[in-house]
C-alpha cells in the first residue's frame, strides 16, 4: 500500500462527510470501493475508530516506517 494512495483515501474522508462516515463504519468495504487491493482491504478492515483522527492514527501505526518517511519527504 503506498503512502500516496492512503493520503488520497484520508483526503477524500476529510472533504466528503458521507465517505468519511462509510470509512469509519466499514473501512474494509469502503477500501474495496476505493480500488484498494486485497492486502490493503484486509489491513484497513482491522481499524476500529470513532473519528477520522483516530483512523489516521491507527493507519500511521500500521504503515511501515519507510513508507511514512518517504511520504513526508515527497510532501515538502
Amino acid at each position: 500500500m503506498t503512502a500516496e494512495l492512503l493520503n488520497v483515501l484520508v483526503g477524500a474522508a476529510v472533504t466528503d462527510k458521507d465517505f468519511c462516515q462509510a470509512l469509519l463504519n466499514n473501512p474494509g468495504r469502503t477500501a474495496r470501493r476505493f480500488g484498494l487491493g486485497p492486502d490493503e482491504v484486509e489491513a484497513l478492515s482491522g481499524i476500529r475508530a470513532l473519528s477520522l483522527s483516530e483512523f489516521a492514527g491507527q493507519l500511521m501505526t500500521w504503515m511501515p516506517r519507510d513508507s511514512i518517511a518517504g511520504f513526508y519527504a515527497s510532501a515538502n
